[in-house]
C-alpha cells in the first residue's frame, strides 16, 4: 500500500491510497485536477478500482466529490452524510472492502456531526495500518468543536487512541508548527520528536505526547488544577482558539 499526500488550498491535505491490486482511494479530494494529475500513472492501469473517503462535510474537504463522480461515474463515495455528495453513507464500525484494502469506519462526531476516521489495512501485507482523521486530530493538536462538545471530542480521541500504536495518522490539515508553538507555551517539546521533518505521527506517539489525548501532561499546570480530563480538553481548546485569533 502506498500513500501519497497532496497539499491543497493553504493547509489542506488530500491523499491517494494506492493498493496492491490497482485500487485507488482518494481521501478528501477537494482539488480533483491535482488528484487526477498525481494519480495519472495509476489510472492507466487496467481494471482500476476507484473510491473516495470523505472525513466530514466541510467544503474544504468535500467540494471535489461531485467532480470526481463526473470524471469517474463508477466510483463509490463514502461519507457520514449526504452533505458530501455521498453514494454510500457510513455507519460506525462499517467495514469497506476495496480489492485487497480493508477500511474500517469510525464515527467521531464533534468537529462535525458527520465526522469519520477511516483506518486502512492492506490485507496482503503486515505493514502498519493508516488512519485518516480529517479535522478531529492534528499533529499534537485537535480540531475545533464546531458541532460538538469537549465530552464528544474526548470520546472521539479515545476511540482513535484505541487503534494499534504503530498506526500512522494522516491529518486533514498541516498544522504542525502552529500546534508546536502553542504547545510550547505550556510544556516543553518531546525530546527527539518535534525537531524532525516528519509531519505524520503514529497513534502511539499522539497518545503519549498530545495533551488533548493525554491530559496528564498538563494537569499540574495551574490553569488546569483540579479539572477533569474533559474540562482540561475544553480549556485547552479555548486557549488554542484565543491563540489562533491573536496570530
Amino acid at each position: 500500500m502506498q500513500i501519497i499526500p497532496i497539499g491543497a488550498r493553504e493547509t489542506n491535505l488530500m491523499y491517494i491510497i494506492v493498493g496492491p491490486q490497482n485500487e485507488l482511494v482518494f481521501v478528501d479530494p477537494v482539488e480533483p485536477m491535482k488528484i487526477e494529475k498525481e494519480a495519472e500513472q495509476f489510472l492507466a492501469a487496467p481494471e482500476t478500482k476507484i473510491a473516495v473517503l470523505t472525513t466530514h462535510h466541510h467544503e474544504d474537504h468535500s467540494a471535489g466529490n461531485a467532480k470526481i463522480k463526473r470524471m469517474h461515474p463508477t466510483a463509490a463515495i463514502y461519507a457520514g452524510s449526504h452533505q458530501s455528495f455521498a453514494t454510500h453513507i457510513c455507519k460506525d464500525s462499517d467495514v469497506i472492502s476495496i480489492g485487497a484494502l480493508r477500511i474500517e469506519c469510525m464515527h467521531i462526531p464533534c468537529h462535525t456531526q458527520d465526522s469519520f476516521a477511516y483506518t486502512v489495512y492492506d490485507t496482503t501485507s503486515k505493514e502498519s495500518a493508516a488512519v485518516f482523521v480529517g479535522d478531529t486530530l492534528f499533529y499534537l493538536g485537535c480540531g475545533i468543536f464546531f458541532e460538538g462538545t469537549a465530552e464528544m471530542m474526548h470520546s472521539a480521541l479515545k476511540k482513535i487512541s484505541g487503534l494499534p500504536s504503530d498506526t500512522i495518522v494522516y491529518y486533514g490539515h498541516e498544522y504542525k508548527e502552529s500546534n508546536l508553538q502553542f504547545r510550547r507555551m505550556l510544556i516543553p517539546d518531546p525530546e527527539g520528536l518535534c525537531s524532525s521533518e516528519r509531519i505524520f505521527l503514529t497513534v502511539g506517539e499522539e497518545r503519549k505526547h498530545n495533551f488533548y489525548m493525554n491530559t496528564s501532561l498538563v494537569e499540574k499546570n495551574k490553569e488546569f488544577s483540579g479539572k477533569s480530563p474533559t474540562e482540561i480538553i475544553h480549556t485547552l481548546r479555548q486557549m488554542k482558539n484565543a491563540y489562533n485569533s491573536q496570530k
